[in-house]
């Protein structure tokens, strides 16, 4: 099932998004307030041909 995803990490703070595979890449997404940012930071990554559908994006928080 998650054989073909994977995790990326995204650094709020940054707007910068941590790929798998160790590259830092700028992410520019509006409204980083809302509840949901997270979904549009990945949907930028998605269009952007950074990341697959079936990857998953998580935010740092520390």
């Amino acid at each position: 099932m998650f054989e073909d995803s994977a995790i990326h990490i995204f650094d709020k703070s940054t707007s910068t998004l941590t790929l798998f595979t160790g590259e830092i890449k700028q992410i520019d997404v509006n409204h980083l307030d809302k509840p949901d940012y997270l979904s549009a930071v990945k949907q930028k990554a998605i269009s952007s041909g950074l990341i697959g559908e079936s990857d998953f994006v998580c935010e740092w928080d520390v």
